[in-house]
């Protein structure tokens, strides 16, 4: 400390007060970027999962029908004269 009483720059530039501003600086422009990464992104994702629903929906259908067309109608087991 010099006569006057001031605190040194480097004691000001390393107090507690500061670290903890700085990483909530850090913290908050991190959330910021991620969630301008996800807002750009989700959109993107959608027809992916609009396509991604609708092809599993129609490959159930097509499986569906195709067992009912190999199963038939039961044979009659009657016999007529």
């Amino acid at each position: 400390m010099t006569m006057n009483g001031t605190i040194p720059g480097i004691k000001k530039l390393l107090s507690a007060t500061n670290i903890i501003a700085y990483l909530f600086a850090l913290l908050g422009a991190t959330i910021i970027a991620i969630s301008q990464t996800i807002a750009i992104l989700i959109p993107l994702m959608m027809p992916l999962l609009v396509c991604g629903t609708l092809c599993l929906t129609l490959y159930n259908l097509q499986s569906r029908s195709q067992e009912t067309q190999t199963s038939g109608p039961a044979p009659n087991v009657l016999t007529q004269n």
